[in-house]
């Protein structure tokens, strides 16, 4: 075998460093290009997060604490802790929710949700714990408390109208008084039962920007999610509220009917 010259040699060495440069350098930039992402990716992160992309917004964090504040209220209710009032108070739900933006409110409703089952539990719950001879004189005062609260939703809307005709003539803002007024004002009172009341589960509606079809899936999923006792108890309190309310002559407690 013949042996290499030292010429010989170098330049087979100058050859293979040849070859192997492009791809050394191919390799160089990928490592760079790795490490650009990389620092990118990062600056993004500790952007979106000093800006309060990935965190639960203000806003948010002020319904729910107004909510959460509520059904812990209800729960004293359900377990006998507290005498029965009224269901949620829309008129707080409303207020907290009066500047949420329309994008921000598809995270408040789960916890609406839980709201109107902490209602609608409060509220059968309370009428089963009384001693019998004590429930027909709480279902008098639960309709009592339904349709003055019906009354007041409807003179509060009268008003609204009249002081919107007014405005509108002396070329003031239509609607009249501050926006949204009439309909915070009428859930305040202090409704009951059945879902007629301002207070009660289902009275007046959910918050703006919740539809009927929202509330009907609501409504929904809180009787699939119950347990069949809860379930007939509820039934069972409906059928009595409507019997004693058709003998005391105040009609069905839906709203509109």
């Amino acid at each position: 075998m013949r042996t290499l010259s030292a010429g010989e040699v170098r330049r087979a060495l100058a050859a293979t460093e040849r070859r192997s440069k492009p791809g050394g350098n191919l390799s160089s930039w990928m490592k760079r290009g790795a490490l650009t992402a990389g620092a990118v990716l990062l600056l993004t992160l500790l952007t979106g997060w000093a800006l309060g992309w990935y965190s639960t917004p203000r806003q948010v964090l002020e319904v729910r604490a107004a909510i959460n504040e509520q059904i812990a209220d209800l729960d004293k209710v359900s377990n006998g802790q507290s005498p029965f009032a009224g269901g949620p108070d829309m008129g707080k739900v409303r207020d907290s929710m009066r500047h949420l933006p329309e994008g921000m409110r598809d995270q408040v409703r789960r916890d609406f949700g839980r709201l109107m089952e902490a209602g609608e539990t409060a509220q059968v719950n309370s009428f089963f714990l009384l001693p019998p001879a004590q429930r027909q004189a709480e279902l008098d005062r639960r309709i009592k408390a339904e349709d003055d609260a019906r009354k007041k939703r409807s003179a509060d809307r009268a008003k609204g109208a009249n002081r919107g005709s007014q405005s509108g003539a002396g070329g003031g803002q239509p609607g009249g008084g501050r926006p949204g007024d009439g309909q915070t004002a009428s859930n305040r009172g202090g409704g009951g039962a059945g879902g007629g009341g301002g207070r009660g589960p289902g009275g007046g509606g959910g918050p703006r920007g919740f539809s009927e079809e929202d509330r009907n899936n609501r409504r929904k999923s809180m009787l699939d999610n119950s347990d069949p006792e809860q379930r007939g108890r509820r039934a069972e309190y409906r059928r009595q509220m409507e019997e004693r309310r058709q003998q005391v002559g105040g009609g069905s407690g839906r709203p509109g009917r």
